[in-house]
């Protein structure tokens, strides 16, 4: 089958479902036969079930080394199915904007346990045809660059639908996009209100459902309604961002803990992150004792660098040492 064969029949089928016209055009991947490679694989088939029906021929005398050739013949076809198959199925079609675009998965790495659906996922992915991840920036440019705002639920249906448009893995992919995407400030998310949009989210957390109705809005439509929202610094990155001034009551005058007693097991490097807290808890309590538990094992240390470096920083830092234990 020559080239403009194979794009009729992949054409054909992208279009149409049975005798119903195919809607989710963009989600088909077709991969198709290498025509250079057909003749090596129709003689390796030959090969194989040539071999196989020396083996069914109950008529042929064949000697015990015979046999074991023969099985040994069978037997090597068997591994080898895999790879000339794949030699041969080789060429992908990915519906674009014009016609087709083509990528040639090329001679597959000797000794590979990648299965073909995995190894063209992969291929696709690092070549930015299969999106696990959207920028934002990009979802703003393509559809708030000429128009006030645009539908959540329209812009997901034009990548399922639309042959050529991001070609996104699952609709988590855009919710994660137009999440980012608020928060940054790109735009803000809405809905249509007395024929309106109106900006219900914007530099600040959002949940986006996809849903008709909810929009997405140009930044510079949007702006932070004072009377909704107030700025809250995190504690652990300093960063402050708005929330919702109802989420932030719900967090003030809810449910509290009037004693928290923890004992941590911290791993290297994350001691700091521990510490960053430490002023928040004493923001809530009036009473805050902090311990440090340091138990050291497999290794040792020289007790001149005990008390020249740990014990002479501890004092330096005026803290008390209520328990010490120590064994050479």
């Amino acid at each position: 089958m020559q080239k403009s064969q194979r794009e009729e029949k992949c054409k054909e089928l992208l279009e149409n479902y049975g005798e119903r016209p195919r809607v989710y055009r963009n989600t088909l991947i077709f991969l198709c036969p290498m025509d250079s490679e057909r003749i090596s694989f129709e003689s390796f088939l030959k090969r194989k079930l040539a071999w196989q029906l020396v083996e069914a021929d109950k008529n042929l005398s064949l000697t015990p080394e015979q046999n074991r050739e023969v099985k040994e013949k069978i037997k090597k076809a068997e591994n080898e199915v895999k790879e000339h198959l794949r030699n041969l199925y080789r060429i992908v079609f990915l519906p674009s904007k014009d016609n087709f675009t083509e990528v040639d998965l090329g001679v597959p790495t000797y000794g590979a346990e990648t299965t073909i659906d995995r190894e063209i996922y992969e291929r696709l992915r690092s070549e930015g045809q299969i999106l696990e991840k959207l920028a934002p920036l990009s979802l703003r440019e393509k559809y708030l660059k000429d128009r006030d705002y645009v539908e959540t639920k329209n812009i997901l249906e034009s990548f399922f639908k639309t042959p050529g448009e991001f070609r996104i893995v699952s609709d988590e992919v855009l919710r994660n996009c137009i999440k980012e995407g608020v928060k940054q400030g790109l735009f803000g998310l809405g809905d249509i209100e007395d024929g309106k949009p109106m900006c219900r989210h914007f530099k600040a957390e959002s949940s986006s459902e996809l849903t008709e109705g909810e929009i997405l809005i140009r930044a510079d439509l949007c702006k932070i309604p004072e009377e909704r929202y107030k700025p809250v610094e995190d504690v652990l990155t300093g960063k402050k961002e708005f929330k919702d001034k109802e989420e932030v009551k719900k967090e003030e005058y809810g449910k509290k803990y009037h004693t928290i007693h923890l004992k941590l097991g911290v791993p290297t490097g994350k001691l700091s992150d521990i510490v960053r807290v430490i002023p928040y808890i004493k923001s809530k309590f009036n009473k805050v004792d902090v311990k440090v538990e340091i138990s050291a094992v497999n290794g040792g240390m020289s007790v001149f660098d005990y008390e020249d470096k740990i014990m002479e920083a501890i004092k330096q830092a005026e803290v008390k040492i209520e328990e010490e234990g120590l064994d050479e």
